[in-house]
């Protein structure tokens, strides 16, 4: 039995390793050639797994993948080659490199691209290139860190930054051309200064310093409503793609070429699982007449003009008698104090909403943010009554999954036992020793199988009689105890199928598996992986 097991399990591996083995590919490839390792999935597909390396036009490429992913060392190459297009002619000379991680550019990359252009006059290529250079850092395909750019034969042009961890601008960013030299300075993606300078005098172009409207946006603004109001004008700020001369040699897809036309990135000569790297930056954006948070602020104040004009009203009647001032004021000074009050009773109560709810108490959280409703009602507090709710149907959802799977559980448990024990006098009828060998290893399942299985049904019918707010480690851990003993009833189930089915049959053999061991887990395994010889 021993020898068969071993047999059938080398025979599985066989099977499960060839249905992924990998294949070599060499021959033509796109506008070149290529070799390169893949495997097919069950749906046919090819997946790339293992070396790439392709030669075309006008860049050679070298890398890896693994299961269509981007992994390790990359690097695109081209010395001294010629490339054509119908317009002209250009020599190449270029070396990138870096690393790829699960298929995102990642750590330091070098990218240097020198390019003669032909002049067809004197029919031949320029002396001098233009070249290109860039070492850029990046971590899951966006920037950060430092990076630099220089492109020019005289006039060179140069860049020089860094980006934070989360790939935004952040520090001194300077651009250096014959012309000017511009330098910005950046906090976490914001800009709050730009300064252009005349490169022979020194002489400022451009001085625009924006700390100060950065520091009334982060005073004035309104969490809520996500916009800041200076000046009478409404502000809101925006993520979007930041982009200059040094970031854009490493996210384009082309090169344009005067005289020329475009050409092909090097970064991008093979674009599959190739993504371009990510920067970002904050834009502040003006509200205006077609936005709704103009609109908002429109009313906004219009409320509060209203407001201050039934107060004038309401001091110029106060005004009009010594005596009806008085007894106005006073009046004034109690709703003031009662609204004072009631203010304070509305903050106290939904801070104790906010306790349970941070408690992940969402039910009780829920019922006191709805008592504070009543009392009062405003923006936020409906934001937290809609998570609240939200966090309910999250967790009622899990529990009443963790529910129903338990129940299924539970119906199966009775009838699977009854069953296995029931089939003992057929077994017993063929050998009394398998008969007494088959209720060994239906005891030893059920012995594995009741202390957890009861002790998990005392816990379910714990929970039952109280109120579920949230979902601990301890639901996840029924959750997964559920999960265990539904394998272990199926392996019941799959026993007691392989010994009845020995039983109908009168499969000698397999019954002879009744009796190959002292050890009722052995036995149990044995029957239900039992191939036929």
């Amino acid at each position: 039995m021993k020898k068969l097991y071993f047999t059938f399990l080398t025979l599985l591996t066989a099977v499960c390793a060839g249905a992924q083995t990998l294949q070599t590919y060499k021959g033509v490839f796109e506008s070149g050639t290529a070799t390169y390792q893949y495997f097919e999935n069950e749906q046919s597909d090819r997946i790339y797994d293992g070396t790439f390396n392709y030669a075309g036009n006008p860049y050679t490429i070298t890398g890896k993948f693994s299961k269509n992913q981007r992994i390790g060392k990359w690097k695109i190459a081209a010395v001294n080659k010629v490339y054509k297009n119908e317009k002209s002619k250009v020599q190449l000379n270029t070396t990138v490199a870096g690393q790829y991680k699960n298929g995102s550019m990642d750590s330091t990359w070098t990218y240097s691209n020198a390019i003669k252009t032909f002049n067809p006059k004197t029919k031949k290529f320029a002396a001098k290139p233009e070249k290109t250079i860039s070492v850029a850092n990046f971590a899951d395909n966006h920037f950060v860190g430092k990076i630099t750019y220089e492109k020019g034969v005289t006039a060179k042009t140069t860049v020089s930054g860094q980006f934070n961890s989360a790939g935004f601008p952040d520090g001194l960013w300077t651009i250096k051309s014959a012309k000017e030299v511009e330098e910005l300075r950046y906090k976490d993606g914001v800009l709050l200064s730009r300064i252009v300078k005349d490169p022979a005098t020194g002489d400022k172009k451009v001085n625009e310093d924006f700390n100060v409207f950065v520091s009334d946006f982060a005073k004035n603004y309104d969490a809520v409503n996500m916009f800041a109001t200076i000046n009478g004008k409404m502000y809101f700020a925006d993520t979007v793609d930041f982009q200059n001369m040094a970031t854009q040699v490493w996210q384009n897809d082309v090169i344009v070429l005067d005289g020329f036309g475009n050409l092909i990135n090097p970064l991008y000569a093979y674009k599959r699982s190739q993504m371009a790297p990510l920067a970002r930056y904050v834009k502040f954006i003006e509200c205006d007449g077609n936005t709704d948070c103009f609109s908002n602020y429109m009313k906004k104040k219009k409320a509060e003009e209203e407001r201050i004009n039934k107060e004038k009203a309401a001091e110029a009647e106060r005004l009009r008698t010594e005596a009806l001032a008085k007894e106005e004021l006073e009046r004034i000074e109690r709703e003031k104090e009662l609204e004072r009050q009631r203010l304070e009773q509305l903050a106290n109560a939904e801070r104790i909403g906010d306790e349970f709810f941070n408690q992940r108490k969402f039910k009780s959280a829920l019922n006191q943010y709805t008592e504070v409703s009543k009392m009062g009602h405003n923006d936020k507090l409906a934001t937290k009554i809609m998570q609240t709710e939200r966090e309910i149907i999250k967790i009622d959802s899990l529990h009443s999954l963790k529910k129903a799977n338990f129940e299924s559980l539970n119906a199966r448990v009775a009838s699977t036992f009854e069953s296995a024990y029931a089939l003992e006098p057929a077994v017993k009828a063929k050998k009394k020793v398998y008969g007494v060998n088959y209720k060994a290893a239906i005891d030893y399942l059920k012995t594995n199988f009741m202390p957890q299985f009861e002790t998990l049904k005392a816990s379910m019918t714990e929970q039952n009689n109280t109120v579920l707010e949230s979902w601990t480690n301890d639901d996840q851990r029924m959750v997964d105890e559920i999960n265990i003993l539904k394998k272990q009833l199926d392996e019941v189930s799959r026993f007691y199928d392989a010994v009845n089915d020995a039983v109908t049959n009168n499969n000698k053999a397999k019954l002879r598996v009744l009796n190959s061991s002292l050890n009722p887990k052995n036995i149990i395994y044995d029957m239900i992986n039992y191939k036929a010889i």
